[in-house]
């Protein structure tokens, strides 16, 4: 039987270019690029070589005309290894995209990991976004719900489910 590779780089230094990389990503309000041969995909790539080697961070998401529904992933790679990653979808309805982009910031800017999403709770122009990491999650093993709602009247505009964690053994 094949001996399990494990991880090459200290769990805090991927943590460190995970909140680098989101940062100069969507919340950054930066343009993706768009990948034609994935209808409805866009793509952030960053790359950072460090005393460790070689990291790369891709982070793919879908959305679509006429729809609410958005999913996505985020890789990171150390020397060519996958070494973690993270899935997200559900719906929003478009009045809440800058809630989460905020929430999302908010969290990254303080280096706080609440399942790799934002702030467990926060509020932002009359709206209340919520997450809801598992008790236990961490960056090595996470998962839960985000969601956002209006203030006051607990009307949902939508949620993301995610999930994640190391692919190779600490």
């Amino acid at each position: 039987m094949a001996e399990t590779k494990r991880l090459e780089i200290p769990i805090e230094v991927l943590q460190d270019v995970f909140f680098e990389a989101m940062l100069a990503g969507w919340v950054s309000g930066a343009t993706p690029v768009n990948l034609p041969e994935l209808p409805g995909a866009r793509q952030f790539c960053f790359k950072e070589e460090n005393k460790y080697g070689n990291i790369f961070v891709l982070d793919t998401y879908w959305t679509f005309r006429g729809s609410s529904v958005s999913f996505g992933f985020t890789n990171i790679y150390h020397n060519n290894d996958a070494v973690w990653h993270m899935r997200y979808g559900g719906e929003y309805h478009k009045d809440a995209i800058k809630t989460v982009k905020q929430a999302l910031k908010e969290a990254y800017e303080r280096q706080k990991f609440f399942g790799g999403r934002g702030m467990i709770s926060f509020a932002h122009r009359q709206k209340w976004y919520h997450n809801n990491p598992v008790r236990g999650s961490d960056f090595t093993s996470f998962s839960g719900r985000e969601s956002v709602e209006l203030v006051g009247i607990d009307i949902s505009l939508g949620y993301h489910d995610y999930s994640g964690g190391l692919l190779l053994a600490p």
